[in-house]
């Protein structure tokens, strides 16, 4: 096992941590201002904004993997031996890139604290997918925030750069929708059978021969296991084994694991908790792996895999499907909800793993697992794995059946690819501030298997399963509402029995965390009433032609509850509005009252760069925080007095 100060390239330059080695807790963020590079800026300081956002290759397989990140969360060992690009990396004002200058020229630059953001992030999409289309394009800065420009100006310089040929108005998008990727295409994917497709941007590997961009040296570089110490005794451990991994899990239980770094980063940065040693596990190739076991009808997700590398293969998974089931449906609620799980940086490299664990109540994902009979695979060194139900796993509010010498190896979902309709139908719902990028205030999810009652021309509930998260500690499951359901005909008449009884099991109280208790007890109720809707409908379309009892028709006024208007078709989002010429527009804008075309216009209608356009896409722009302090500078901290209106009488040296 190696000991070593570590380095990486920052815009194809090498960069040397130095020695003695930097803390494990010192960010990406805080190593490059430190070296003055300071285009990148520091926002949130949690992922949510996007104004940190870099751009990282680096080897995985013989390919050069590229991807955005969050700065202000990703540790700097985190990227050890890996090529990191920088909005200074990208161009300056003497030799701007392309999406620095439209940012420049079309006005999406205000204040400009954010455009480094935008602009790393624009650029790692074109680096990876020169033909990009306008919509990938939109749907791939979700990570990113503005507060004063205004998106339209954002999205028309963004989708100026997508491919030529790309001139759609309109983007279809189906009602029951998943992500979708392929990295061996670069067109817009086309829909696959029976399953709607969103395609969510994101990594693409390039053979590292057909990467310029990526250091020579960086390619022929093989890191190994390797231990970083601070001055201080912290340690970062880099496994590049499982073996490796449990070994040094036993010899320290205490160490923290760090996937996307999401948890300890944002308890590190906001709650002043110290990890004195932290383990990166994405080098470890036994958790970096999704397989399907066709004998045992389950597919098994490493716990080093990212939240983006499960919509991709999840998608590949179900491509192969013509005739979905409950198992099926189950896969694609979950890629479903991985697309408003946050914002692309933070799927690039979060896990659902690290998602697991937490033990969040609110946590987006361990309802839709519940409902789909996930099991966690834990691993020890000198044991054999150990397999437990999710139910069982998460103990309470983030506690976790998870021993001190002991990992997450993997986790378990069946499935079954047989494309036989089992009339099982599952759904997802979350309910947020925001769509994108925020944490949940309900998340639920519910699950029917229906069998067909031919002789009362019905349908009836041979079983369900039910789970809600944000309701208390844990995720609950119902029960009164599921006795309520289970043996019933599915149709209008027991709604009226399930909402009782989901009223009974999830009370919040009014001084429970979060408040908002009868909201919260209410959305209960509407996203039952959803799913009742959804399976209706879902169940007419799957019985088609068939010889079989039809399913309870949907009332017309109640046919909005399955529908969702981001489901809808729309148009593109963009600043530009076409108006008839008989619209009199008055002003400087009116022909009749404009300057002759011989003479100088006023610039009133025109939409000329302002003056520190270039200096903020090109991340040169200085702010506040981007000065360092001349020596001797004093700082002021406002604090409070034991004793009112009191006298100082003495200041420490």
């Amino acid at each position: 096992m190696a000991s070593e100060t570590g380095m990486l390239y920052v815009n194809g330059k090498r960069v040397d941590f130095g020695s003695p080695p930097p803390s494990p807790s010192t960010t990406l963020i805080e190593f490059l201002r430190s070296k003055g590079l300071t285009g990148t800026k520091l926002g949130c300081g949690e992922g949510g904004c996007g104004a940190c956002t870099v751009m990282v290759s680096r080897m995985e397989n013989g390919e050069v993997r590229t991807f955005s990140v969050n700065s202000c969360l990703a540790p700097l060992y985190s990227v050890e031996s890996c090529n990191v690009t920088t909005v200074e990396g990208v161009g300056t004002t003497q030799k701007m890139h392309k999406v620095q200058e439209s940012m420049a020229t079309m006005n999406a630059s205000q204040c400009g604290f954010c455009t480094p953001g935008f602009v790393v992030s624009l650029y790692t999409m074109l680096h990876n997918n020169p033909t990009i289309s306008q919509h990938d394009i939109e749907q791939g800065l979700d990570g990113n925030l503005c507060r004063c420009t205004g998106y339209r100006a954002i999205l028309d310089c963004a989708k100026s750069l997508a491919a030529p040929n790309d001139n759609a108005k309109v983007e279809e998008v189906p009602s029951d929708c998943v992500g979708s990727w392929d990295s061996q295409k670069t067109s817009k994917p086309e829909a696959l059978p029976s399953v709607g497709t969103i395609s969510i941007p994101g990594q693409h590997n390039k053979p590292a021969k057909d990467d310029p961009t990526f250091p020579q040296d960086l390619k022929t570089h093989k890191p190994g296991t390797t231990e970083f110490t601070d001055s201080n005794g912290d340690k970062w451990f880099r496994p590049t084994s499982l073996a490796d991994l449990l070994k040094f899990k036993a010899a320290n239980p205490t160490a923290k694991l760090v996937g996307g770094n999401t948890e300890v980063g944002v308890e590190t940065t906001f709650k002043g908790s110290h990890f004195p040693i932290l383990v990166g596990t994405h080098n470890v190739p036994e958790l970096r792996k999704i397989d399907y076991c066709k004998e045992k009808n389950v597919v098994s997700i490493g716990a080093a895999v990212t939240l983006f590398e499960i919509t991709q293969e999840f998608n590949r998974l179900l491509s192969s499907v013509t005739t979905p089931n409950g198992s099926t449906r189950g896969l694609e609620r979950i890629v479903r909800m991985l697309k408003w799980f946050a914002g692309s940086q933070i799927r690039n490299v979060a896990t659902l793993c690290g998602n697991i664990c937490t033990a969040s109540p609110i946590s987006d994902m361990i309802p839709l697992l519940r409902v789909l009979k996930a099991s966690i695979v834990t691993a020890a060194e000198g044991k054999e794995n150990r397999k437990v139900s999710i139910v069982d796993f998460i103990k309470g509010y983030r506690r976790i059946d998870l021993q001190p010498e002991e990992i997450v190896h993997s986790i378990e979902i069946p499935v079954e690819f047989n494309n036989k309709e089992d009339w099982s139908f599952v759904r997802a719902y979350k309910q947020a501030k925001r769509r994108e990028d925020d944490i949940s205030i309900v998340t639920s999810a519910l699950q029917v298997q229906l069998e067909p009652d031919a002789k009362a021309g019905t349908w009836k509930v041979a079983s369900a399963s039910i789970a809600f998260g944000g309701m208390a500690a844990v995720a609950l499951p119902a029960p009164t509402a599921l006795e309520a359901l289970v043996g019933k005909t599915w149709d209008y008449s027991l709604l009226d029995a399930v909402n009782k009884g989901l009223k009974k099991d999830l009370q919040v109280q009014q001084s429970a965390p979060g408040g908002m208790a009868e909201y919260r007890m209410t959305l209960t109720l509407s996203m039952f009433y959803k799913f009742f809707t959804h399976t209706c409908l879902d169940l007419a379309a799957a019985i088609g032609g068939q010889d079989l009892p039809k399913a309870p028709a949907v009332k017309p006024e109640d046919q909005s509850a399955a529908s969702n208007y981001l489901d809808w078709p729309h148009q593109l989002t963009t600043a530009y509005q076409e108006w008839p010429k008989s619209v009199q527009m008055g002003g400087m804008l009116d022909s009749t009252l404009a300057p002759a075309d011989t003479q100088p216009r006023d610039p009133v209608g025109k939409t000329p760069p302002h003056s520190a356009s270039h200096l903020q896409v090109t991340g040169e722009a200085k702010y506040t925080l981007d000065t360092v302090d001349p020596q001797g500078t004093l700082h002021l901290g406002i604090v409070t007095s034991a004793k009112p209106r009191a006298k100082i009488k003495k200041i420490d040296p």
